[in-house]
């Protein structure tokens, strides 16, 4: 399930990571995600934002992706993205000297302007399947299927407004691919936290077309 869903309407692939400098021990916060959603010629499209913590200083930006490699089988994804598909980015599963995967353990290698990741992460949590099961009916008609990896450590470089250094941190990793259409009207809030005892917790909230959020397991958990 870490690989391509063929025949979902929409597929994505998301990480986002608390990190600090081991340089200047400055504190950085970033988030990475490909998303599989054909529109314009296009595979699909990534969204790419990193922030410095201590001066607010933010960068994001939005691009569409046409997939090289987009695996089956395991998480191996491989972009051309941004118009002219000049950008090389990827998400793949490390693998040891023989080729074999090593389970749960990823690089991401993306870029914008004034900013870049490459970046190796370890699980150190077994994955949680959300629901219980993994599957949840979401919002008023979609299903989606859903894991997520609550706990990774991070290895690293980042650069950020000119200034690049090796960093360490922790990561989450969200998987969802299903039947929900962004273009319904509905719209969700989601957020994730890591606690001090140890116990993690994945919580959204779906918005209906009305602007409201039913008490019902489908728009609240």
């Amino acid at each position: 399930d870490e690989g391509y869903h063929p025949g979902e309407v929409v597929e994505w692939w998301y990480v986002n990571a608390h990190i600090k400098g081991d340089s200047t021990g400055t504190d950085y916060a970033g988030m990475f995600t490909f998303f599989y959603y054909p529109a314009f010629g296009f595979d699909g499209f990534r969204i790419f934002e990193l922030s410095n913590e201590n001066t607010g200083d933010f960068l994001t930006e939005t691009q569409p992706c046409k997939y090289t490699t987009l695996s089956q089988t395991e998480l191996e994804i491989q972009s051309n993205s941004g118009v002219l598909g000049n950008i090389q980015e990827e998400w793949v599963t490390i693998k040891d000297p023989e080729g074999g995967l090593k389970p749960f353990q990823y690089r991401i290698k993306a870029s914008m302007a004034n900013g870049s990741i490459d970046f190796n992460m370890n699980a150190v949590k077994r994955p949680l399947m959300v629901g219980g099961t993994g599957f949840l009916y979401e919002g008023e008609t979609g299903y989606t299927y859903y894991y997520s990896i609550t706990e990774l450590q991070i290895s690293g470089t980042v650069n950020m407004n000119g200034v690049t250094e090796t960093i360490h941190g922790q990561a989450w990793i969200d998987r969802q691919w299903g039947e929900f259409n962004p273009n319904t009207g509905e719209q969700y809030t989601w957020m994730s936290l890591n606690m001090s005892n140890g116990m993690d917790f994945n919580l959204w909230n779906i918005f209906n077309k009305q602007n409201e959020i039913p008490n019902t397991p489908e728009f609240r958990f």
